[in-house]
């Protein structure tokens, strides 16, 4: 019974993850797909930067990262593929740390499963698992300095020069991975 509950759970949340990126149309479930492939994204920033080349100017607006060079953040991802180096300002790793220690995660990204992060060991008792994941559902509803890391304008400015388009905010997620024994 437990196992067919954990089941549809499991499925209610790839269901509702995947209608979070079918909403703003079928491309984003692609590229959430197949975007881990260097040849995909290749085509689409292809594809996108025919349609126009939005500017990669540095973001007026105060930004909760360090401050960043927009332009060499864009040449490195097309580069590399990644572009390290964005780091949050103290205040903002406070305010995130300060919402993990109050907000409930749930093991294993499982709503039947929240605890505090400090009581990770009694919930693994309580619920008779070992988490190997405490997720943050829908942290982005619950968290003022989540919802304006969405908005910043920093991160924003280098997705639109990297995509050559306008990028679409679709989710956020947060959640912490432990480690666990292998034996």
């Amino acid at each position: 019974m437990f196992a067919e509950f954990a089941e549809s759970e499991r499925i209610r949340r790839y269901w509702s993850a995947a209608h979070d990126y079918v909403r703003p149309g079928p491309a984003h479930l692609v590229m959430y797909l197949t975007g881990r492939f260097s040849i995909v994204r290749k085509i689409a920033v292809a594809i996108l930067r025919r349609r126009s080349r939005p500017t990669t100017d540095t973001p007026e607006e105060p930004s909760l990262l360090e401050t960043v060079d927009v332009d060499e953040a864009v040449a490195r991802l097309e580069r590399d593929g990644i572009s390290g180096g964005l780091c949050l300002r103290q205040e903002t790793l406070q305010e995130l740390k300060s919402f993990c220690d109050t907000a409930p995660c749930f093991g294993n990204g499982l709503r039947s499963q929240p605890f505090l992060i400090a009581n990770k060991q009694a919930a693994e008792k309580e619920y008779g698992e070992t988490f190997i994941a405490g997720r943050y559902l829908d942290c982005w509803k619950t968290s003022a300095t989540i919802r304006k890391l969405l908005d910043d304008p920093t991160p924003r400015c280098i997705a639109r020069g990297y995509l050559g388009a306008e990028p679409v905010r679709i989710t956020a997620r947060m959640w912490w991975s432990f480690s666990t024994d292998t034996n």
